[in-house]
């Protein structure tokens, strides 16, 4: 079956060599799409392709760097390089790699089927041989039911109308004819496949591993790229399968760790719809709201399924974020005779918002006491500075008067107002007599008071 196998490597690979003619072996190139598979490719052509990323791990490193590509607004300049895809947009749809060769000139003499699915492939496979088709048989065969749209990986799986409407609507097909194109010679080697019995016990315990623990929980949704939850179960124990392909069972981890993060958080935490309905919310939350929420709590965890306004009413805030698509804060809300916090968020843009309660009355409360005491020990300070500054004043009046009584009994006279003799000062001539209180010699030497 190896020798039948179209000896050209896959769409991903030629169009990475065309990217390399075009633009010089000095590039990276990066896959971006929902297909698993893309990662072994990869490995195997380093050559041709750097690395893949799935949609999903996209999302997620979108989401870490803070960019939202629906905020960007594509211009009329703005355009795929060094082309569009044209019809080979055609190409995730089951049929559409045979549309496409019709188009262009397949010759009548060829007969085409698409066959999409592993588990149909294996049943349309199984005990054919080369020779007894005949010639003139070219089988599209994807791996993914419907189509790489509906790989494992994608982030939002489209409706299988849907999806296949709008890739069509999409794709641009060329006039008719040949067109000349790049082709990447690749051969497939013969694989030896064994196919070992597993166990019934090793094939529920597989299960288990992606959740599916009761017959009810097999979906059966062939998103893993596998016709059942017990095909995917023996993909698991030959290692040709992971745990992550199983959509279902990571939207219940992704579930899982939401609710435990939100039971942890000590704010209150409740996610509405469009419609204003609680899709999920915490028991701080229902504390918030009042007795009769948290009493309700138990018997509805997470209050699901009622309406956000009669719980806590602060529908007005999350119809707003709704509407406008952007995230709301409010510091000091009053509802009734508390105060609360609201910081609205946007989950999905004009569908899902969350909002993150906390109530801040006894926070304001306290504060209002700190300010308060703060006034009054304000005020008291003042008071005493007042009271210093008038004791001050009158200690300097007091102070004032008594220098002016010192500075004047050193003045220029006596008590009676007489001048004040000088010593040193030499006796009057004119009338013979000395100053005042002096004394003055005769010439016989006695002395005269």
């Amino acid at each position: 079956m190896a020798g039948a196998i179209t000896p050209v490597a896959s769409p991903a690979l030629t169009h990475c060599r065309l990217l390399r003619d075009h633009y010089g072996q000095d590039i990276a190139i990066v896959f971006i799409g929902p297909c698993a598979a893309k990662k072994t490719e990869a490995d195997q052509n380093p050559d041709l392709l750097d690395i893949a990323v799935t949609f999903s791990e996209l999302d997620e490193w979108l989401a870490v760097e803070g960019i939202k590509p629906v905020l960007f607004n594509p211009g009329p300049d703005d355009a795929f390089v060094p082309r569009a895809s044209g019809e080979g947009a055609l190409y995730p749809v089951e049929g559409g790699m045979v549309e496409t060769m019709v188009h262009y000139g397949c010759p009548p003499s060829v007969r085409n089927q698409a066959i999409s699915g592993l588990g149909r492939l294996q049943m349309a496979l199984t005990g054919l041989a080369p020779a007894d088709v005949g010639p003139g048989l070219f089988l599209e065969g994807l791996a993914c039911r419907g189509g790489c749209i509906n790989g494992p990986c994608s982030s939002q799986a489209p409706g299988p109308v849907d999806g296949y409407v709008s890739v069509r609507e999409y794709a641009t097909i060329g006039p008719a004819g040949a067109r000349p194109g790049l082709t990447v010679p690749l051969r497939f080697e013969p694989l030896a496949a064994p196919k070992p019995e597993w166990s019934e016990k090793d094939i529920l315990e597989a299960r288990s591993r992606v959740g599916k623990v009761r017959p009810e929980d097999e979906l059966n949704c062939s998103a893993c790229g596998y016709d059942s939850c017990r095909s995917l179960a023996r993909a698991l124990l030959s290692g040709d399968a992971e745990e992550s392909m199983c959509a279902s069972y990571m939207r219940s981890i992704a579930q899982r760790k939401a609710n435990a993060l939100l039971r942890c958080m000590p704010s209150g935490v409740v996610i509405v719809g469009s419609d204003l309905r609680i899709i999920e919310s915490n028991l701080p939350f229902a504390a918030i709201a009042g007795k009769e929420a948290a009493a309700r709590f138990p018997d509805n965890p997470g209050l699901q399924g009622e309406a956000v306004e009669d719980i806590l009413p602060i529908g007005k805030f999350l119809r707003a974020a709704l509407r406008s698509g952007e995230d709301i804060r409010r510091e000091r809300l009053k509802i009734a005779d508390r105060l609360i916090s609201l910081n609205v968020f946007i989950i999905e843009r004009h569908k899902i918002v969350g909002a993150i309660v906390d109530d801040i009355t006894q926070v304001e409360m306290r504060r209002d006491q700190i300010a308060r005491k703060a006034r009054e020990v304000i005020n008291r300070n003042i008071t005493t500075v007042q009271e210093i500054a008038c004791r001050l004043g009158e200690h300097m009046a007091d102070t004032e008067i008594l220098l002016s009584s010192i500075a004047e009994g050193f003045g220029d006279g006596d008590a009676d107002g007489d001048p004040v003799p000088d010593p040193d000062a030499e006796p009057d001539s004119r009338s013979g007599t000395a100053p005042a209180g002096g004394r003055h010699r005769h010439g016989d030497g006695g002395t005269q008071s």
